[in-house]
């Protein structure tokens, strides 16, 4: 398959870092940027062997389609295979290293496992180069990925792949908000046990699949659930709603499972799952994405979110749907991230202020949220204060985290008349008081 000019450059870009005398190097894409593809171009062009290890079923089966060649598949209960490039998931071919062709290059897929022991156990056997592939290189428990890389190249941003148009543009709704306070933080995130019987909440299970059908429009939808038996009873309330809806979850027999994922975006409206499909899920016709589990974990809420964005033919946008509060405590998917691989420090119990992430304001007037700086509102031009205040909301009240804010901030800001304001007004539906405050507050400024 034909590279993108991104993908090229992201492997020259591996290419030199090895040059540099780098023996372990990480690359970082964006979910949907085709990880799979570069590496698989990578293992076809490399010399030597090349041992290939992913962590899940669906992972081994999406690298074995998109390789385009011969590939050895190491298979529990089977012979190990002698082919130049093989692929295998981690937990069968840490027990087979004494009969594996000594690989001249490991890649690892989903890369932020890296640190753990069964990695470390196949990367120390073999003394050989090593290339890492993920979306997201950070861990929860914040220890960071320099103990398994030397080096690290990242590619375009989430942002940029949408203003490229090879990620589907998000459209981001957050609720007005559910409390997470109270629940307490064990093993560096939420309490699973608390979070669910805050979800349960038959108001709030109402409005999640109220809010579906208004603003998912009843689009193929993953909703990204707590545990297993929060994905099972989400499924049943939405069969109970109407819809056709199905649960998954790590004990899903292999058939089941892929029967239930052939069948999403057809006859299947609606996916829960509890962790499963959280990495290297790839279902383009994905159009709404559901939070329903709240984390501490920037690497889980970017990769959940990650799902809905893949582009599919007549998909115009992906509608996240973030009943956690994910969104204000990570940042808005089109935020630029600061990727290094050094420990950084991870949160203990969260405190009031530490709620909502710095880099996202609310209006008071329309409820907006945005991402900072700004200095009035891209939804409604009203003046953006220093310091947020809290909103009281109706229970199940959403507000959309706007998405398009550039655009229309700009649109606002090569405005060069009042007139000019005022058309702009008009086609967003504004009355016309707002045309003449942004004016009002421009000459202001000029004085």
């Amino acid at each position: 398959m034909k590279l993108r000019k991104y993908q090229a450059e992201a492997v020259e870009g591996v290419r030199n870092l090895f040059r540099q005398k780098n023996k372990r190097c990480l690359l970082v894409l964006p979910t949907g940027a085709g990880k799979t593809i570069v590496f698989n171009h990578v293992a076809g062009i490399a010399k030597g062997n090349v041992l290939i290890l992913v962590h899940r079923i669906e992972l081994l089966q999406q690298t074995v389609d998109k390789y385009g060649g011969e590939i050895g598949v190491i298979v529990s209960g089977k012979p190990t295979p002698n082919n130049r490039v093989i692929v295998g998931m981690v937990s069968t071919v840490v027990n087979r290293l004494t009969e594996m062709p000594p690989p001249s290059l490991i890649i690892i897929d989903e890369a932020h496992h890296a640190n753990a022991t069964t990695y470390t156990r196949i990367t120390s056997h073999f003394n050989c180069y090593v290339l890492g592939v993920t979306a997201t290189p950070c861990r929860a428990d914040g220890s960071g990925l320099r103990k398994s890389f030397d080096a690290m190249y990242i590619g375009p941003s989430i942002n940029k792949l949408v203003e490229l148009g090879y990620l589907s543009p998000p459209r981001v709704f957050a609720p007005s908000e559910i409390d997470t306070r109270a629940i307490k933080i064990t093993v560096g995130d939420f309490d699973k046990k608390q979070s669910v019987e805050l979800m349960e909440k038959p108001q709030i299970v109402g409005d999640i699949i109220s809010n579906y059908k208004t603003i998912g429009k009843e689009q193929t939808a993953v909703v990204f659930c707590i545990s297993v038996a929060h994905a099972k009873n989400m499924a049943e309330k939405f069969r109970e709603a109407g819809y056709t809806a199905e649960s998954i979850d790590g004990n899903t027999p292999k058939d089941e499972r892929k029967k239930i994922l052939a069948e999403l975006g057809k006859s299947l409206n609606v996916l829960c799952s509890c962790d499963i499909i959280s990495e290297g899920f790839d279902v383009p016709d994905i159009a709404v994405a559901i939070l329903l589990r709240p984390t501490q974990s920037r690497s889980l809420y970017i990769q959940q979110v990650g799902r809905a964005l893949r582009k599919a033919e007549g998909k115009n946008e992906a509608i996240i749907i973030d009943h956690v509060g994910n969104t204000k405590r990570h940042g808005h998917i089109l935020s630029e991230q600061n990727w290094n691989l050094d420990a950084e420090k991870v949160k203990g119990r969260i405190k009031a202020e530490d709620q909502e992430d710095v880099n996202i304001k609310q209006c008071l007037q329309c409820y907006s949220i945005f991402l900072a700086p700004a200095v009035e509102c891209p939804n409604c031009g009203a003046e953006v204060e220093t310091k947020q205040r809290k909103i009281e909301a109706k229970a199940g009240e959403l507000v959309e985290i706007q998405a398009e804010q550039k655009r229309k901030k700009d649109e606002q800001r090569f405005a060069r008349s009042l007139e000019d304001l005022i058309e702009i007004g008009k086609k967003r539906g504004y009355k016309p008081g707002w045309a003449r405050h942004i004016w009002k507050v421009r000459q202001q400024r000029k004085k």
